[in-house]
């Protein structure tokens, strides 16, 4: 059972090659996962779209680095959908649903 769970994409999750920005992500990613078990917290960081991952087994998910996203919003939406009842999320689903609503319509009538 983890207390929170950081939620990043495939990219950021024990990366083989970096480079100077993927450096910052898990530099990033690392001081917050220190911060939160300095607090007495069980951290992991996961990637959102991993399948294998129980959301059951966590307190709490934590928006971080899920940049994927973006080539993604339907999958998602899917999986914020599903996912929201097996655990809470420190950004909750209704903002994040909210936001990635507003970026799809933008992207869609902008660049259209």
């Amino acid at each position: 059972m983890f207390d929170v769970v950081i939620l990043t994409d495939y990219r950021y999750v024990n990366p083989e090659k970096t480079d100077w920005y993927t450096d910052h992500v898990l530099l990033e990613d690392q001081l917050l996962q220190t911060a939160l078990e300095d607090k007495g917290l069980k951290v992991c960081k996961k990637d959102w779209a991993d399948s294998n991952f129980d959301w059951t087994t966590t307190k709490y998910a934590i928006f971080r680095t899920t940049w994927d996203y973006f080539d993604r919003f339907e999958e998602f939406f899917d999986w914020l959908e599903k996912t929201k009842n097996k655990t809470t999320f420190i950004n909750s689903a209704e903002i994040i649903q909210k936001l990635l609503s507003f970026w799809q319509w933008r992207l869609k009538n902008y660049f259209a």
